[in-house]
């Protein structure tokens, strides 16, 4: 290394050259932080660490560390899409989680199954969420109570009919399964299953209320020879999930038997709404008005 003194630099010079050194030194500690903290399989020549990043973290005796968690990882990683890098890490851990819950089971995936999908490590799991019950509870507010919310809302119980409400619901329920199609094996795996490490947060979250006053319109259509009276009110919901949601899962393995056709969505939604709605419709027999003497 050729030394300063050999070429006895002024003062100033000495300073600003000390100065650089130490400024690449920090920028060099600054990417790598940031490779492992908040950018897994960050490639060093796409990213240009700028000094205003360094207002972005802490440092105390543990090393440096994040202060603000939604300001890392906007920069674009080589070989990904922009539009890829604007999902946070969080938000890769969660959809990960549900992929992996839906098709091994709770029970049968770690956090460092997690940690692969999402492309981080598992300290980031750990930093994010602390625990697996609040990994549990992240999924179930942030993905699965708006799912049951989108089914639910809409429903009118002034204006619509038993029928219309049914007719409705099922409608929402395909349309939310779309959207997310790991939610049919999920719910059988983790929430209708007994000893579901997800069904009581889930099932304390359903609309109570709203699913007592089908019932209760069912019932009125019922006696006012509306509906088929031998329709159980009690059972129509469950019937409803039970339709939608085991056919779409069972649909991923039904490729395995030969002799089977595999169903899409929108052909198990025409079956299901006809088998449903036809089932409720009243028959000749079950009108009064219109018995046979």
């Amino acid at each position: 290394m050729v030394s300063i003194e050999k070429y006895r630099l002024p003062v100033h010079a000495q300073f600003a050259y000390g100065a650089a050194r130490f400024r690449s030194s920090l920028f060099a500690l600054i990417n790598q932080s940031v490779r492992q903290l908040a950018i897994p399989r960050l490639a060093c020549a796409s990213v240009q660490v700028q000094p205003e990043v360094i207002r972005r973290f802490g440092a105390d005796e543990g090393g440096l560390y994040v202060k603000d968690r939604t300001k890392v990882g906007h920069a674009v990683p080589s070989g990904r899409h922009a539009h890829d890098v604007a999902v946070s890490g969080r938000e890769r851990l969660l959809d990960a989680a549900i992929d992996l819950f839906a098709n091994r089971g709770i029970a049968n995936t770690t956090v460092a199954q997690i940690a692969v999908a999402a492309e981080v490590t598992p300290a980031m799991v750990h930093y994010w969420f602390e625990t697996r019950e609040k990994l549990y509870d992240a999924i179930v507010e942030e993905r699965l109570v708006p799912q049951v919310s989108a089914i639910w809302r809409p429903v009118d119980m002034q204006r619509e009919s038993a029928l219309e409400m049914v007719q409705g619901l099922l409608a929402r329920m395909f349309r939310v399964t779309a959207e997310a199609p790991w939610l049919p094996s999920l719910w059988l795996r983790e929430i209708i299953q007994v000893g579901g490490l997800l069904q009581a947060r889930v099932l304390s979250r359903i609309p109570h209320e709203l699913g007592l006053g089908l019932r209760r319109k069912i019932a009125e259509s019922q006696a006012h020879g509306e509906m088929n009276p031998q329709v159980d009110p009690n059972l129509i919901f469950i019937s409803m999930l039970a339709l939608v949601m085991l056919p779409q899962a069972a649909a991923q393995g039904w490729h395995k038997a030969r002799s089977a056709q595999l169903p899409d969505r929108e052909r198990i939604e025409a079956h299901v709404s006809a088998l449903l709605m036809n089932g409720l419709m009243p028959t000749m027999l079950d009108t009064p008005d219109k018995a046979m003497p």
